[in-house]
């Protein structure tokens, strides 16, 4: 289940004596990319410094060693093999900074890296719907939170176990950003493999690379051949050579922490507080509202999980005593065939690169939100979670299939029908996840409340009951639904 990332090292230079810059909170999941932000000349040149590049830049001169050596963990996780945290742990990179100046370390393999250390230590448990893969916590598999603080610490405690390395900061980046960059560079043809990689294509023609082409043949690792190879050639083509191009790159960095595909955690609590400034610290948000978050952990061992498509309806109702409950369907399609079959080398098994979908579900609700029935049977889901209620369960999915599941909750909070009324719902997205689209509707029992404000647009109210509303979206990032109620003389 060998993961598909890269092995290079580099650094970015301008063209004239510009102070080395680096903020690194971003790697490639096939390179290793480094996204810079300029202090000095570059920030000066803007006509206002905004909070937001305030806080970048301390967070650099935190990250890139002002204060002392600091040393970064790099984990790139493979959200084609989505867990709960993220994605697969495939590979892991570590970058020294000290003073402005960055030394990054070869990405390798995590399983040069892991040991069964994690069999005799109790302090990380493994989940048990991954304990028929790997019965015992490990580097590898420490993406099994919700939130990313827990993840963090669990793949640092592995790393320095393994390797005596102390490590200050832990990145984790999954192949959006490639995605992003290979936009920006376009396609990139690797001679010595006879292969041409876009943004488009690079998933399937790189990963089938990497689990059954030659280097793999003959025994050597796919990250410093096929991936060390696309490193090189991207490095090329994303040198900065005007330090006003880095505005590219901060582009790039703001979104790929909305959409959860770049995590920080930091071991030093203010530069940790900087992180959730910048809200890059994933971690799982605390409301007195409704709540929601999808999280799904692909255990089947291959790379099904960019051709799952979720649709969940959401209808909020509230009660004319005040009380909420809310009817919740999930979606479930595999939209691709079998494809890509290949001998796994290792062992001589027919496999596919992408086939049958085995993933653990879990739905995040409100802490103390009362379930009041579902679509599975008891003994088919389970209910935990300290600070939310989270139900989960298995689903299967063969490919061109489709499931769904539905559920009924009671929420704690009870509304004051009052003259006015907000109603609140949080969706948060899973770290590292796909998007999903939510049709959500909410309705009120009293008639002469009029809508007078919301958070978000084309919102559709039905003509006969004004009191109730259709919205639909798309879930890349972290919403919050809100609407506002009076009642009407």
């Amino acid at each position: 289940m060998k993961n598909m990332k890269a092995n290079t090292r580099t650094k970015l230079y301008s063209k004239k004596s510009y102070l080395l810059v680096a903020c690194v909170i971003a790697s490639l999941l096939l390179s290793f990319y480094v996204v810079s932000i300029k202090t000095g000349e570059y920030l000066k040149s803007l006509e206002s410094e905004s909070s937001t590049l305030k806080t970048y830049q301390e967070l650099y001169r935190r990250m890139g060693g002002f204060a002392g050596k600091q040393n970064t963990l790099l984990v790139l996780a493979n959200n084609a093999e989505i867990r709960t945290g993220g994605g697969f742990i495939g590979t892991v990179g570590m970058l020294e900074t000290d003073n402005g100046k960055a030394n990054t370390k070869p990405l390798v393999s995590v399983y040069s890296i892991d040991s069964s250390i994690g069999c005799d230590n109790k302090r990380f448990a493994q989940p048990a719907y991954l304990q028929k893969l790997s019965p015992c916590a490990t580097l590898r598999d420490s993406s099994n939170s919700l939130d990313f603080t827990t993840n963090a610490r669990q793949a640092l405690y592995f790393y320095q176990q393994n390797t005596n390395v102390p490590i200050d900061n832990v990145v984790q980046i999954t192949p959006r950003a490639l995605e992003l960059l290979l936009d920006k560079t376009g396609p990139i043809y690797l001679k010595d493999y006879d292969m041409t990689v876009t943004k488009d294509n690079f998933r399937e023609t790189v990963q089938l690379e990497v689990e059954m082409g030659s280097d793999k043949q003959q025994k050597n690792d796919p990250k410093s051949g096929v991936l060390g190879s696309l490193a090189n050639q991207m490095i090329s083509k994303l040198i900065v050579k005007d330090i006003y191009q880095l505005k590219d790159y901060f582009s790039i960095l703001e979104q790929l922490i909305q959409e959860k595909q770049l995590n920080i955690y930091s071991q030093d609590d203010k530069t940790q507080a900087l992180v959730r400034r910048i809200g890059a610290d994933g971690g799982v948000k605390s409301t007195q509202s409704n709540y929601f978050m999808m999280a799904e952990a692909n255990y089947g061992a291959n790379k099904s999980s960019p051709y799952i498509k979720n649709e969940v309806d959401m209808i909020q109702t509230i009660e004319s005593d005040g009380t909420s409950t809310l009817d919740v369907t999930v979606r479930s399609s595999h939209t691709s065939d079998y494809k890509f079959p290949y001998v796994d080398p290792n062992n001589n098994a027919n496999m596919w690169l992408i086939g049958d979908n085995s993933s653990h579900i879990s739905l995040v609700l409100p802490k103390d939100a009362q379930l009041m029935n579902s679509s599975l049977k008891p003994d088919e889901y389970s209910t935990s979670g300290d600070n939310k209620t989270i139900i989960e369960y298995d689903r299967y999915l063969k490919p061109l299939t489709q499931t769904s599941e539905s559920f009924s909750y009671k929420v704690p909070t009870q509304y004051l029908l009052t003259d006015k009324i907000v109603i609140n719902t949080v969706v948060q997205k899973q770290l590292g996840g796909w998007p999903y689209t939510l049709n959500y509707s909410l309705r009120l029992p009293d008639k002469t409340y009029k809508l007078i404000a919301a958070s978000v647009e084309s919102i559709n109210q039905e003509s006969q009951n004004p009191t109730t509303i259709h919205y639909s979206t798309n879930i890349d990032s972290d919403e919050l639904l809100s609407f506002i109620y009076s009642k009407s003389n």
